[in-house]
């Protein structure tokens, strides 16, 4: 294969990896979710079980869509989440 044509298809398979990394639906652990909140992924699972904020489960693995972490941060701003989450739990229990 010719070194220009290489190049090219090298540019373009950089730039499908850019859009897939600017649509926001990369995936992230419970750690990773949990440092972007500033609390514990102990709390990120309480977050998941109480059916607040969705996740996607491997078996015991489990990630969170950047999406799905915005729409969460979006939708309890100027909340009390902690209470939310107690109250879900209450009703729960």
């Amino acid at each position: 294969m010719k070194e220009g044509r290489m190049d090219h298809l090298i540019g373009l398979l950089e730039e499908l990896v850019r859009r897939k990394e600017d649509t926001g639906d990369s995936l992230m652990s419970a750690k990773e979710a949990a440092a972007r909140m500033g609390t514990s992924p102990g709390r990120i699972y309480q977050l998941v079980k109480a059916g607040m904020l969705p996740a996607l489960r491997f078996g015991n693995d489990m990630r969170i869509r950047e999406n799905t972490l915005c729409a969460f941060l979006r939708e309890y701003e100027g909340r009390d989440v902690l209470e939310e989450l107690a109250h879900r739990q209450k009703e729960g229990a």
